[in-house]
């Protein structure tokens, strides 16, 4: 396995990688191509209609075909275990400005779905944007995908009226404490420990829940 990919991440601009990476969008494609095929067999409509099982088997084929699979060991040696949720573990590398992250898929339950919400999140919030390095797990049981985003250096929460004023300046309106939408989008779980403000004033949303109207 060459693990060039993982070992200069962290060495170059992180905006560079974003712009090189599309690895997200070509999974994705091939996903909704398999489920539009096979919704032309069985004449079941236009919904995306993949099942996990036959996600996960594409998933490691692509995966081997690009070098882009991972042991779980490998992971684990990325970076400091940081902060998990029921969605997400991370690993933080401080020196190298990332953040990395695995996913359980466990609100999405479909690696197109997660993969949608994410492009959605990297068009609002480009600052913050995922890039999708790989997957890992077990090849026949479990497969998370490996995900990189900038780790915003000396941060520290947002206030609710900072959460507030900045989704308002991007034309979103206010529906309740911690969900906001514009004409196409539906954001929710705006939280503080999900919206980091730095030193500077900036601020950068680093998860959110993303639904299209």
């Amino acid at each position: 396995m060459d693990y060039d990919l993982l070992k200069s991440f962290p060495s170059r601009e992180y905006r560079e990688n974003a712009s090189q990476n599309g690895r997200m969008e070509e999974v994705s494609d091939i996903l909704l191509r398999s489920s539009r095929k096979n919704e032309a067999e069985s004449g079941k409509g236009s919904a995306y209609r993949g099942d996990l099982y036959t996600e996960q088997e594409q998933i490691v084929k692509y995966a081997e075909t690009h070098n882009c699979w991972f042991s779980l060991e490998y992971i684990f040696q990325l970076g400091t275990p940081g902060p998990s949720g029921s969605e997400n573990d991370t690993y933080v590398d401080k020196n190298g400005g990332i953040v990395y992250k695995t996913n359980n898929l466990i609100h999405t339950g479909s690696f197109y779905r997660l993969f949608r919400r994410l492009m959605l999140h990297n068009s609002v919030f480009p600052q913050t944007e995922y890039i999708l390095l790989g997957f890992t797990g077990y090849k026949e049981r479990t497969v998370y995908p490996v995900l990189a985003q900038r780790y915003i250096e000396n941060a520290r929460p947002a206030t609710p009226i900072e959460i507030e004023m900045y989704m308002l300046s991007l034309g979103f309106e206010k529906i309740d404490d911690w969900t906001y939408k514009n004409s196409t989008l539906l954001m929710s779980d705006l939280k503080p420990k999900n919206v980091l403000r730095d030193e500077d004033g900036d601020m950068f949303v680093i998860d959110v829940e993303i639904k299209e109207l």
